[in-house]
């Protein structure tokens, strides 16, 4: 799984659209406590659109921490963003990087809809085995 940050800045715009070409997955992000960053998803989702019609969406807020830790107001409700989401077919998630609270599930939901089915029981068998340094290899070779 190849995962590319494209920053999602205007400046950025024309490289992203190389990065998104064919992509099967791709996450829309905004922050929690920016009504703007909400507001902005739509031309993403269009430039998505372009990039690949069937790629597949999951809709994320994020900086979860900022408001429990009442750093933040948040500005945009868990409710409008479900809608959103729905509209899209997409799942919704709240996140905080900085508490690691529901990043492995948004990754775990990308990977399994688009690795389910073409990971053979041992490649998943080989991927969980030890390597040299004691850690979990989490890389499976598709083919």
């Amino acid at each position: 799984m190849g995962i590319w940050d494209t920053a999602g800045q205007q400046k950025f715009a024309r490289i992203s659209s190389l990065y998104a070409k064919g992509a099967q997955a791709a996450i829309l992000a905004f922050d929690l406590g920016d009504r703007e960053s909400f507001e902005t998803l739509p031309a993403y989702l269009e430039f998505l659109k372009e990039a690949d019609p069937d790629c597949y969406l999951v809709v994320i807020g994020t900086k979860r921490d900022m408001l429990d830790e009442g750093q933040e107001v948040r500005r945009v409700s868990e409710e409008e963003a479900k809608a959103f989401a729905r509209t899209l077919r997409a799942p919704y998630f709240e996140t905080s990087a900085k508490q690691n609270l529901m990043v492995a599930a948004v990754f775990d939901t990308i990977g399994h809809h688009c690795f389910a089915g073409r990971i053979t029981p041992n490649q998943l068998q080989a991927a969980e085995q030890p390597t040299r340094t004691g850690l979990l290899s989490h890389s499976i070779d598709l083919l």
